[in-house]
């Protein structure tokens, strides 16, 4: 008899460890608190997170879980530091608390740079003449009203002179999916490529301005998911070069024109679904744009331009990452002005080994592929001040 019974609470036992195994194998999110967002609105960074109130996540998906948010928060571009951890574990319910470290959100700051492509461009190409210098102050006041807004003020002088304003919203309605950017531009310049040779740009020098371009510009942003994003944009320019240019390279512009206006209509859509935008370790990267320029003329004359990127990072070891590049551009019709053929060593689209030359075209395709280590990882601990506080949360 005793043996029957101490048969039976063993058996009792073994069902009760394996019942409260199986109900410790998930949590469940009774609530979501935010805290150090003095200035940025809660909806801002709620609207990153793919948790809510009430999800189930298994134990082993949880590191999964928090490392996947931290990133997207982190990549609002409006915080020093992320840091997000369940507590309050009573019965298989948690609280996800999410703590972060606001950024100093005004940065006026001082602008020297290179008015050339690079600095091995302007150091053999352009013999390190230190009148090529650009400098100014550029004005930047990100999360305007807390709601990640952003106003650009890009005053610049030098090699060439600029005025530029710039002003993002990234959220017009309360479903916080579509957002509008806003710019305009002025830009004057005594020094201008004009052609290439053998592969190198050919500057001609004047004592007054041989190209000023006005432009502005408005996009309409969408933002359906977490990753996917789509651009519509539509800008206006005014070009006008010197007469002594067009002497020089008649289809600067085509047909010796010295100036034009033009609309540009274009759509863009991006799906960027990697850990960190500014320096991604692993994920991946595609994006498509496709743009039509009407120039405002007497003869209408329409161009078209189609261009695609695709990239993908991964870990292949323990402190070891790769990622491939793939770029394409056509564009049509083949009578186009020299101003609107770059192709290679302009803006991101550089060739190791060739950053001294350029390639102009309209039909071109670019790989690349990139072998980093990791060297050093650390995290810099800040004194507290007022940047870094932690005063309650503002309304949403």
């Amino acid at each position: 008899m005793f043996l029957k019974i101490i048969t039976f609470y063993f058996i009792i036992f073994n069902l009760s460890a394996s019942f409260t195994q199986i109900q410790s194998d998930y949590i469940i999110v009774s609530g979501i608190g935010l805290n150090g967002n003095s200035k940025t609105k809660s909806r801002i960074i709620l609207r990153e997170l793919d948790v809510s109130i009430g999800d189930t996540i298994y134990l082993e998906q949880v590191n999964e879980v928090l490392l996947k948010n931290k990133n997207k928060i982190t990549n609002l571009d409006l915080f020093l530091h992320v840091d997000l951890k369940f507590e309050n574990i009573s019965n298989q319910m948690a609280d996800l608390k999410i703590t972060v470290a606001e950024q100093n959100f005004i940065f006026p700051y001082p602008i020297i740079q290179l008015a050339d492509r690079s600095f091995n461009e302007w150091w053999y190409n352009r013999h390190h003449d230190l009148k090529r210098i650009v400098y100014g102050v550029n004005f930047v006041h990100f999360n305007i009203g807390g709601r990640a807004e952003e106003l650009w003020i890009d005053l610049e002088n030098g090699f060439s002179k600029k005025i530029a304003v710039i002003y993002k919203i990234p959220y017009l309605n309360l479903a916080m999916k579509t957002g509008l950017d806003f710019d305009i531009r002025y830009q004057t310049t005594k020094q201008l490529a004009y052609r290439t040779n053998n592969d190198k740009l050919v500057f001609e020098d004047y004592s007054k301005a041989l190209l000023n371009r006005f432009s502005t510009r408005i996009v309409l942003k969408r933002r359906k998911s977490f990753y996917g994003r789509q651009r519509l944009e539509l800008s206006y320019y005014h070009e006008k070069i010197d007469d002594a240019i067009a002497i020089l390279n008649p289809n600067y512009f085509l047909f010796k024109k010295t100036k034009v206006d033009y609309l540009k209509t274009s759509y863009e859509y991006i799906y960027d679904h990697r850990d960190n935008f500014i320096y991604p370790s692993i994920g991946n990267y595609f994006g498509s744009k496709i743009s039509f320029v009407n120039y405002l003329e007497k003869e209408k004359y329409f161009q078209f331009e189609l261009s695609s990127s695709f990239a993908y990072f991964a870990k292949i070891g323990k402190k070891f990452y790769g990622d491939i590049n793939f770029r394409t551009k056509i564009s049509s019709p083949n009578l186009q002005a020299w101003a609107t053929t770059s192709a290679f060593g302009y803006r991101n689209e550089f060739v190791r080994g060739y950053d001294l030359y350029v390639i102009d075209g309209q039909k071109t395709a670019l790989f690349k592929g990139n072998f980093r280590r990791e060297l050093i990882n650390t995290t810099i601990k800040l004194p507290k001040g007022k940047i870094w506080n932690n005063s309650p949360n503002p309304p949403l």
